[in-house]
């Protein structure tokens, strides 16, 4: 594709938009907010770097709310940007392996070990021991906690095979 082509109209093809879609469901069951998500999809996909006008112009977005989410953005080490003459381009750091790989760890050390310790803090407190329901949300949260220390062990094997 010529680099010359209309960015909004790029951004208009079909498998464009599906894939902008996907990106930014992903981010933001990742944590990244809508607009966050959008403008670092954006920018993944873009076939040139963008500046914070194109950005505005082609999201929708305020020219302030694009320069604070792009400043967000780079200080999660999601983008970079070049200078010519005034204007500021910005470029994606394809991450999503990294952002991914954060997943697991912060899903068992914000939700599921804290909920596995809650659900024995109620059987402790409550005698929960002939209740069904109960021994079966217990057995679900224990199997959700061994399938992420699962996960995290083959991403740190994966990260131990890099670094060799």
């Amino acid at each position: 594709m010529a680099m010359s082509m209309d960015l909004a109209r790029y951004f208009e093809f079909e498998e464009v938009k599906r894939a902008l879609t996907l990106l930014t469901r992903l981010l933001r069951r990742w944590g990244y907010s809508f607009n966050e998500a959008l403008i670092y999809g954006m920018l993944l996909l873009s076939p040139k770097p963008l500046s914070a006008a194109e950005i505005s112009e082609l999201s929708g977005l305020s020219r302030s709310t694009v320069s604070g989410i792009l400043g967000n953005l780079q200080k999660d080490y999601l983008v970079t940007y070049h200078k010519a003459g005034r204007v500021n381009y910005y470029e994606a750091i394809p991450a999503l392996t990294e952002i991914f790989a954060r997943q697991p760890r912060e899903i068992l050390e914000k939700e599921v070990a804290p909920l596995e310790e809650l659900v024995k803090a109620i059987h402790d407190k409550y005698r929960l021991d002939d209740n069904a329901r109960y021994k079966r949300t217990l057995r679900d949260v224990e199997d959700m906690r061994r399938m992420l220390e699962r996960c995290i062990e083959v991403l740190e094997e994966r990260d131990e095979r890099r670094r060799s």
